[in-house]
């Protein structure tokens, strides 16, 4: 015997997510994407590091992994000099723009609160 049609109207009502099983393969089908998500951030990403790193040296010896490393740290403290002045200075830019702006939309919702 197969199922009754009672027991089937709640996934045909018309809705997307109407059927219990639907939403759990779709959360199984979210939760194996997050998970692939982590993995490669995790587990991939320093395998891909070190193999890059190791063939460095390999090739260029102990200069290679130096100059490379070298280069990045330089960056990251180069972008870090430059970027935070540059970020103070649009931070107080938009909130005295904010604050501008401010009084009149206050004056505007006291009258309209009377």
């Amino acid at each position: 015997m197969g199922p009754s049609v009672s027991s089937l109207q709640p996934c045909v009502r018309g809705r997307v997510h109407a059927c219990r099983d639907q939403r759990i393969s779709q959360d199984v089908d979210k939760l194996a994407t997050s998970f692939g998500d982590v993995l490669v951030a995790v587990i991939i990403t320093p395998l891909t590091i070190i193999y890059y790193t190791y063939n460095l040296s390999r090739i260029l010896g102990f200069l290679g992994p130096v100059s490379i490393y070298g280069y990045f740290f330089a960056g990251a403290i180069l972008n870090r000099l430059l970027m935070t002045p540059l970020v103070r200075a649009i931070v107080k830019k938009v909130c005295f723009c904010l604050l501008e702006r401010l009084p009149p939309v206050q004056s505007h919702q006291e009258r309209s609160a009377v």
